[in-house]
């Protein structure tokens, strides 16, 4: 069987199983995950699988822990999981325990997840440190990153597998959806992510209250990670009633956003990919995002770059869109069609399957 253990299913690594998913079960695979009953809901979107919830929080690195034990410990203990695959630091931490219980452990890196609640924390970066150990003891481990596959391997690791991260690509979805919210199609930007400082949404406010436009933005994802900076992105957006706040999207409802957004705003503070951006292209989104995305070789060529931290830049790449329908269904097209070509989950879920069978 496949088993998700850790939390990173409260965050941006449940977006990622979402894609991942109905590519293991088309493989043949049984999946349990686990998750806290933070976003418990989501067991919803799969009914053929089975969802064990427990308790626990998201916020600290103790709770990080804590949380990843309790699910790590109730996996090892059952007879019908066979691998453990592993998306969190956190869980990746118990690597001995895993390995003692005689199953099999498969590592996703999905970065430096463990150390971000508190990026100068002590704690968190020695923690980190032993993760990058106990990834030598996995089975294998996955990357979705060139660099830090050549980087590992440049450091001994002989157990890692580069494979580009992925997105499912499906049809346009119903507008319905989004005509429920009152939303026009093609009349809207668009940001999906966790309400962090670290995702530059308070950029996308601060920029759109500057654009003359009757068009509204539409802010979904959670309020849960840093409470004051919600509060504060709510203060400042009370005196514009066209930015709009939707709250946690999943689903049809999800998907119906994506397909018919004009454009999605990426105002990204720190390095990374985020898989919404992967998203929004394989829906043939335009993407507005700032430099600091990875892969700008991808990203220049099928989006429209601004300068990270820049309200100004972001903007003015906005009114450019605006001003130029006929530029966003262009790179709208092309993000489609690369994202079809290169960053298909299917491709994941096959490497899996592979890493699983040997």
């Amino acid at each position: 069987m496949f088993s998700r253990s850790g939390i990173g299913v409260e965050g941006g690594n449940s977006i990622y199983l979402e894609h991942l998913i109905p590519g293991l079960l088309k493989n043949g695979y049984e999946v349990v995950t686990y998750n806290t009953d933070f976003l418990a809901r989501r067991e919803t979107m799969f009914p053929d699988v089975e969802h064990v919830v427990m308790p626990g929080e998201c916020v600290t690195i103790e709770a990080y822990l804590r949380t990843a034990a309790n699910h790590v410990t109730d996996a090892i203990e059952r007879d019908d999981i066979d691998v453990l695959h592993l998306h969190c630091p956190s869980s990746a931490l118990f690597m001995d325990l895993i390995k003692q219980s005689g199953k099999k452990a498969i590592v996703t890196h999905h970065g430096s997840q463990l150390i971000r609640p508190i990026t100068s924390d002590v704690l968190g970066r020695a923690l980190y440190s032993e993760y990058q150990f106990s990834m030598r003891k996995a089975d294998a481990v996955i990357l979705h990153s060139q660099i830090v596959f050549d980087s590992l391997k440049e450091k001994g690791y002989s157990n890692i597998h580069y494979v580009n991260i992925g997105t499912q690509i499906k049809p346009p979805a119903s507008a319905d959806q989004i005509k429920r919210l009152g939303l026009e199609p093609g009349k809207y930007f668009l940001f999906v992510g966790k309400m962090r400082k670290e995702k530059g949404v308070d950029l996308a406010v601060e920029a759109y209250k500057k654009l003359d436009t009757d068009w509204p933005l539409v802010l979904a994802g959670s309020d849960s990670y840093e409470p004051d900076y919600y509060e504060a992105l709510i203060k400042s957006a009370r005196s514009d009633p066209r930015i709009r706040f939707l709250g946690i999207v999943l689903g049809e409802k999800k998907a119906s956003l994506f397909s018919h957004a004009y454009a999605l705003v990426n105002p990204l503070r720190i390095k990374g990919l985020p898989l919404v951006v992967l998203e929004a292209m394989s829906y043939g989104r335009c993407v507005l995002s700032s430099d600091s995305c990875a892969h700008q070789e991808v990203m220049r060529k099928h989006s429209r770059l601004f300068k990270c931290n820049d309200t100004e830049r972001l903007a003015s790449g906005m009114r450019e869109l605006l001003d130029d329908p006929a530029l966003v269904k262009r790179l709208g097209e092309g993000s489609k069609a690369y994202v079809q070509k290169h960053h298909n989950i299917d491709d994941v879920a096959d490497l899996c399957d592979r890493l699983y069978r040997s």
